[in-house]
């Protein structure tokens, strides 16, 4: 009896227990949705020593390339952030940007790429510039009222660098040094490298302007006209004239006025033109934003303008440490070369 009662039981719990719902099996993941995210690492790089000791100055800040805007369609990488940004140009892309040129408003190092810019009538881009960080910083300067006795230089700085010279304001500064009574300024512009063309057209009115009001109140004095990336196309603008796709025709400055600008340098024109007798460097190509007209020989003259193979704004290469290595290779030549052209041209300035 007891054991019939035992077995009973034992059957009882037995059902019991099978009548429990089993836990549920886990999911199987679904093969239609698996999937492993591949691992990357972005490439390290760094600018070659030397940089710091480049000649002409670097305004603090931080830019896109930065080398000329609209004329750049994005330069090379920018460190920190920038506000300004070709020498400017990338095809002409963001310098600085030309440049810039690409870039290139502050000058930094840094490793995020800036933005690509642009340009309206053409189908290069421009790569946008960042420059180096450790150059040295170039004050802006401003004219005094009394006339220049050795040369007055009008100077425009390159895709967004910060206001003033820029970097090769290092060349205007070299020239005061070796000419005495010399002194500048800049030309009052954006620089802007994300709207290039409207950047670059307002750099052309206030260059002449400043050339055409320093002609006028002291016309013994001589003058000359430097410019970087963005900054080069507007000195090449003013002397002969706009005459590249996608800017507006102007005129050159006024026989009257042109014959009292005795030296004029440019560094990375994105209006570069090959085989012109004021080239200087390597280069054999034309820039992203080739001159349409050829400028005159009384202006090519006494006109230097460097650009050597791969500059991204002046030679459609794609070597953006090309277009920031100017500085270290030729502001010797270009002071040397505006001093002879003032020394040529002594002057009676009181």
């Amino acid at each position: 009896m007891h054991s019939l009662s035992i077995l009973a039981l034992g059957l009882g719990l037995s059902n019991v227990c099978s009548a429990a719902p089993a836990p549920a099996p886990a999911p199987e993941p679904n093969p239609q949705f698996s999937f492993a995210l591949p691992s990357f690492s972005f490439p390290a790089f760094s600018f070659p020593t030397g940089l710091g000791s480049l000649g002409g100055s670097s305004g603090s800040g931080s830019s896109p390339f930065a080398l000329p805007t609209g004329l750049l369609g994005g330069l090379g990488s920018s460190s920190g952030s920038s506000s300004g940004g070709l020498g400017g140009l990338g095809g002409l892309g963001g310098l600085g940007g030309l440049g810039g040129l690409g870039g290139l408003g502050g000058l930094g190092a840094s490793s995020s790429a800036a933005p690509a810019a642009a340009l309206p009538t053409a189908s290069a881009s421009i790569p946008s510039l960042a420059l180096p960080s450790g150059l040295k910083k170039v004050k802006r300067q401003s004219a005094s009222s009394a006339c220049a006795t050795g040369i007055h230089m009008i100077v425009a700085r390159g895709s967004t660098e910060a206001a003033g010279q820029g970097l090769i304001g290092g060349v205007s500064t070299a020239v005061q040094s070796a000419v005495p009574g010399s002194d500048s300024e800049a030309v009052d512009y954006s620089a802007d490298l994300i709207n290039y063309l409207g950047s670059e057209s307002s750099g052309v009115a206030d260059m002449t302007k400043l050339v055409t009001a320093y002609a006028s109140r002291c016309p013994d004095s001589k003058i000359g006209l430097l410019g970087y990336s963005q900054g080069g196309q507007i000195v090449g603008d003013v002397l002969c004239g706009t005459s590249e796709i996608g800017l507006s025709t102007t005129a050159a400055l006024p026989d009257a006025i042109l014959e009292k600008v005795v030296a004029a340098v440019q560094y990375g024109d994105p209006s570069h033109v090959a085989g012109q007798p004021q080239n200087v460097g390597t280069s054999t190509k034309n820039g992203i934003l080739p001159r349409g007209k050829a400028c005159p020989a009384s202006v090519t003259s006494k006109m230097k303008s460097y650009c050597d193979s791969g500059d991204p704004f002046c030679d459609g290469g794609v070597d953006i440490i090309t277009h920031i290595s100017y500085f270290g290779s030729y502001d010797g030549k270009a002071a040397a070369f505006i001093e002879a052209q003032v020394k040529g041209n002594a002057t009676t300035a009181a």
